[in-house]
Formats: C-alpha cells, structure tokens, sequence
C-alpha cells in the first residue's frame, strides 16, 4: 500500500529538473512512497532529461506523464491526483525540495493520527505569515484567519487526505492562484486536523517562478481566485456560519484589492486593467464598513468615495 504520492508539476525547468529527481528518488525504495511528475507541455528538453532518468533508474514507483496543453501547475497537479495511488499527498514544487530525514517521520505521524490535513512545517526566506505547524487554531480560527488572508495559501505546505478531495470534488482551477480556493474548501470540509512542526518542506523561490512574477495571466487568475472565494462562501459557508464569517471574507476581498492594485502598479497592466479592477472588486465588497486600516481607506478612495 502507498502511503503518500509526492505530485511535482514541471514546466521549462531544463537546469534543475535533474538535481530535483535525484534528491529525491530513493523516496520510494526507504518508504512506501510514490512520486509522481506531470509535465505542463514544456517547450524546453524538461521533459526529455527527466524521462531518461526515470527509464535509467527503473523504478515502479517513479512516474512521469506529459501533458498537451500548457495550463498552469493546477490542472497538473489534478492529472496527478487521478493517476495517484497514495492516500495521502503532497505537492512538490521543481525548484524546492523535502527534507529525506523528516520525511520518514512523517510516515509514522500520519499512521499513527490519520487526519484529514496535516500542517507541514516548512522553510521559507520571508515568511509574514502564520506558520500552521506551530499553532493548533480551532476549525472555527483557521476559517477566520483564512478568510481574511492571513494564513499561508501554498497548497505545498500541507498533506492531504486523497479521500477528503475525492469525497467533496476538491480540485484545482485552470490558472493561477489556483490555491486560495482550493485550501479554503479543504479547510471547510475538513473533519480532523493534525501537526508536523518540523521541517519537512525547503521553500527555494527561483528568480522567475510563479511565486515571483505578475504577469496578465497571473492578473487575471488572481482576480478569478477571489471571485470564486465569494462564490463558494456564499453558495456552501454563508448558511452554515455566523455573521462574522461573512466580515472576515470582506476583510479578505478588501486585501485583496489592495494586492491587486498594488502589482498592477508595478507592471504595464495598470492602464488597461484599473478601471476593470475596480469595477469587479466593486461587485464582491460591501460598502458598509468601517475603514481602519490603511488598506480600508485604499478600498474606500478607490471603489467608494464618488
């Protein structure tokens, strides 16, 4: 029986592709582990490098699928769920990497506590937000802190009951930013949580990954992300939650205006995408609050004052 699935997506990652899958092949000959690569239609010799180490190393439990169409890491990662044969999985990223020692203890952590979602404990060069490994919140916290965005939204910093998303049709959207709706609608379904405070997940950050770049494409999937955050609140949350749910989303749509504004600032997009921005946000936030951070006063000038 496989106990995890560790899912890596890749795209144009010719340079590291064969660092990455070296570190990490002798998971599955220690462990009852299977690791999975989806390549997102690479333009680059990506997928070529790796799938010759993989023939080379002969290994059952390494598994490499190459798809037609790029579309960001999520769709990727959905393949990957579907062809998984681990209970449990964790997403990868090519230019990170998983601590082997702490791995293994992970095993016998999940073995002994079988929950839903454990929070993994990571590293990571500025870090603002709450480190989930270290803080045992309530259901009733998590939701709050996550809907006002104050939790880490990086599906790789959690482990994931493969039957928890296959039970409630939790996958990932086309895109970007794919995430943010993603984890809120595992931590809503969620039944049991458990903690993994050390750190398994090495957190690296290249220069020109997702994680560093706002391009039209990220706009745009960002923008998606928070509607289909209000959406799922208001068709699953809104009945079954009080009134401060609702506030703590709002406060959440308020930061992410102010995200928005602010990356589109920096880039070309402002001047095609300002007046659409505040247009869209206008339709998900409310009106009726009180401004008492700076970023409600941003949200208050821009989308209110006229």
């Amino acid at each position: 029986m496989v106990n995890i699935t560790i899912i890596t997506p890749f795209f144009n990652c010719e340079k590291i592709i064969k660092k990455h899958f070296d570190f990490h092949k002798s998971l599955t000959n220690k462990s009852n582990c299977e690791i999975i690569y989806v390549n997102d239609c690479s333009t680059d010799r990506s997928y070529r490098i790796l799938k010759k180490n993989v023939n080379r190393e002969k290994n059952k439990n390494i598994y490499i699928y190459s798809l037609k169409e790029n579309h960001g890491p999520g769709i990727a990662r959905n393949f990957a769920i579907r062809k998984s044969l681990g209970n449990y999985l964790i997403f990868l990223d090519v230019d990170d990497k998983l601590d082997l020692k702490i791995f293994y203890k992970l095993i016998e952590k999940i073995k002994k506590y079988k929950s839903d979602i454990f929070f993994l404990g990571f590293k990571k060069k500025n870090n603002p937000q709450i480190d989930l490994s270290k803080n045992k919140f309530s259901k009733k916290t998590l939701l709050e802190k996550y809907l006002r965005t104050e939790l880490d939204m990086n599906p790789n910093f959690y482990l994931f009951k493969k039957s928890l998303l296959l039970k409630n049709k939790i996958l990932f959207k086309k895109g970007f930013y794919e995430d943010i709706p993603f984890i809120l609608k595992c931590f809503f379904h969620s039944k049991k949580f458990s903690y993994f405070p050390e750190k398994l997940y090495i957190k690296d950050n290249l220069k020109g990954s997702i994680t560093n770049t706002f391009s039209e494409k990220h706009l745009i999937s960002f923008v998606n992300s928070s509607r289909e955050k209000f959406d799922f609140f208001n068709l699953k949350m809104k009945s079954k939650l009080p009134m401060y749910y609702q506030n703590n989303l709002q406060y959440g749509l308020r930061g992410d205006y102010c995200f928005v504004k602010k990356n589109i600032a920096k880039s070309r997009l402002k001047k095609k995408y300002h007046k659409k921005i505040i247009n869209f946000y206008k339709k998900l936030i409310s009106p009726n609050f009180t401004a008492l951070t700076q970023y409600d006063k941003i949200v208050k000038e821009d989308l209110f004052s006229k």
